[in-house]
């Protein structure tokens, strides 16, 4: 905790909510991205005439080396509070504000063979 002396004045413009790491929502919100690329990946095997086999890698983006966006775990959509009511203009407001838990993975899978014709 920083104490800052009442003559002094601190300038704030805005504040900014996040969800904690250990958010109950975080599973549900990994699961749901794993699902996704499982969906997508079938998708692309049957494209190719093949079906998925089995899931080879799963990690956060940028942790099996196909990326070069740096590591970042979890994306998290943080939001300002506007100066709302009767508060001074260009004070923030202090009030929480729902949050988007968005995850972003990177998977990599085996599918059965693939015949592609010749050219």
């Amino acid at each position: 905790m920083v104490l800052v002396p009442a003559h002094r004045s601190v300038p704030a413009s805005a504040s900014v909510w996040h969800a904690d790491w250990d958010n109950p929502a975080w599973p549900q919100v990994r699961a749901a991205a794993i699902g996704a690329a499982i969906g997508k990946a079938r998708d692309y095997a049957a494209a190719l005439g093949a079906t998925l086999r089995q899931v080879e890698h799963i990690a956060d983006t940028g942790l099996l080396g196909g990326d070069t966006a740096p590591y970042q775990p979890g994306r998290i959509m943080a939001a300002r509070a506007l100066a709302v009511g009767g508060e001074q203009a260009g004070t923030p407001a202090l009030n929480p504000v729902p949050q988007e838990l968005i995850a972003t993975i990177e998977a990599r899978f085996r599918t059965t063979g693939v015949s592609l014709p010749s050219t």
